[in-house]
């Protein structure tokens, strides 16, 4: 064998010990990574140290951290140390944050590496914006018809509020006049999949008429029950009752059409321990789960409907 099949033979086993250990490498880094997530530890200024739970992290790369709760400290002279507790989730993308400046030469200092400030403050701009629109498909998966809201027009105003849990409020304003025309729109605005009685709704700017007028009575006919209760409201109008399960569902109005005063109302009552006659929800718009004490959703469904 000459000096040159030699080379050649020393060649290929020094390649393949390279690739070998290329393969080697590569295995063992994704094992190491198996369970973890990439997260870009970014906090300005670059040069700042990062430590994480105490072991230095590189600044301005990423990382691959488990999920779980994290103590980090950044450090850099002439800036205030920050030192936070965070928790890492397979969503999380940065660690982040930005130094303040103790004296003239960390504003200088700041002043003459703007870019890294301002990469952090990308880095906050878009993660809120993905918070928001998280939040914005989260509030129309459960509340589809905010969509379309809010509906304002010269005789009513449909819009919604949320509270501090993000729970969505209806709002429904207009005068007695013009409540049956919001609620005829409010349906209108709501999918295949949807029910008045999901949403819990605010009824603002009319005047209930039947709402505290009900005088207590015996009588055994639901009828006469609800004509005996009303009948200080002289332009009460029964319009229909049906039997829905256990209870009975009425529509109701007070006001006159040709008057422009006509508005509707719907009633679920049912029979107490008594065996008497009570109002279980309503007289109001429409009943909603929020509005009626334990009543179930297939009756409010048809009293709506009635």
């Amino acid at each position: 064998m000459d000096n040159n099949d030699k080379k050649i033979r020393i060649a290929i086993k020094a390649s393949a010990i390279v690739i070998v250990a290329i393969v080697v490498y590569s295995i063992v880094s994704w094992v190491m990574t198996i369970g973890k997530v990439s997260v870009k530890v970014i906090y300005a200024p670059f040069a700042a140290k990062v430590s994480i739970n105490g072991r230095e992290y590189k600044n301005n790369a990423n990382h691959y951290l488990a999920p779980g709760k994290y103590s980090v400290e950044v450090k850099f002279d002439d800036f205030e140390t920050l030192s936070e507790d965070v928790e890492v989730t397979m969503e999380t993308e940065y660690l982040y944050g930005s130094l303040l400046a103790t004296g003239e030469a960390g504003k200088q200092y700041a002043n003459e590496h703007m870019s890294d400030f301002l990469a952090v403050e990308g880095v906050a701009g878009y993660l809120a914006n993905k918070e928001g629109e998280a939040m914005r498909k989260k509030l129309l998966g459960e509340a589809p018809v905010v969509a379309s809201l809010p509906v304002k027009n010269s005789l009513f105003l449909i819009t919604y509020t949320q509270d501090e849990e993000q729970k969505v409020k209806i709002t429904i304003s207009a005068l007695n006049t013009y409540m049956d025309e919001a609620v005829k729109k409010f349906k209108s605005l709501l999918s295949k999949d949807e029910y008045l009685h999901q949403y819990d709704v605010e009824f603002l700017g009319y005047d209930n008429l039947l709402a505290g007028t009900f005088i207590d009575n015996d009588e055994s006919d639901p009828v006469e029950y609800l004509k005996k209760g009303f009948s200080g409201i002289g332009s009460f109008n029964i319009v229909t009752t049906s039997e829905c399960g256990n209870y009975i569902c009425a529509k109701m109005t007070t006001g006159r059409e040709k008057t422009y005063t006509l508005m509707t109302y719907k009633a679920i009552i049912g029979k107490n321990t008594d065996g008497k006659w009570e109002i279980l929800g309503g007289p109001l718009p429409f009943l909603t789960k929020f509005n009626t004490d334990g009543i179930a959703d297939e009756m409010l469904v048809f009293a709506n409907e009635l």
